[in-house]
């Protein structure tokens, strides 16, 4: 009788390989897009942070307790919040500017930043709504988001 031999044929090993290489090629792009929908998702915690800051130190100076941080443009944003924002530039939405020169839109990508020195930032009475936004300043990419702070003059 002759030996036996024992493994995989040529032909299994190049269907298992080509099985593995098509299910890489569908998960690839998947994984890929995660970093995108993490930054978006940074965002949005930034806007609702940015918004609930203000109105929390709003109801503090309504209060009158004393704790509350005076507030008189949107560049004063970051004082409100924890963390390091270092990389984000908070500034009022009409200082925005869009890459073709017009204003900021949520959606927009890339090159937003400041339309003049100073970045519109405009100084408000107690209690004025302030219509402001944000972009990512160390390399100026991303979208600018809007959201709505309140003036704070103690």
């Amino acid at each position: 009788m002759g030996k036996q031999q024992n493994g995989f044929t040529l032909i299994e090993l190049v269907a298992v390989i080509v099985i593995l290489g098509a299910m890489a090629v569908l998960a690839l792009p998947r994984f890929i897009n995660l970093q995108n929908e993490a930054e978006s998702a940074a965002i949005s915690g930034i806007q609702g942070a940015a918004s609930a800051a203000h109105a929390l130190n709003r109801s503090a100076s309504l209060t009158g307790d004393g704790n509350e941080i005076r507030v008189q443009s949107c560049a004063d944003t970051s004082k409100l919040l924890q963390g390091d924002y270092a990389d984000y530039t908070f500034t009022s939405w009409r200082g925005i500017r869009s890459p073709g020169g017009g204003l900021g839109r949520p959606g927009r990508p890339g090159g937003v930043g400041p339309s003049r020195p100073g970045g519109g930032n405009q100084v408000f009475s107690d209690g004025d709504p302030l219509n402001c936004g944000f972009y990512r300043t160390r390399d100026g990419t991303g979208t600018a988001t809007r959201f709505t702070g309140y003036a704070v003059d103690p």
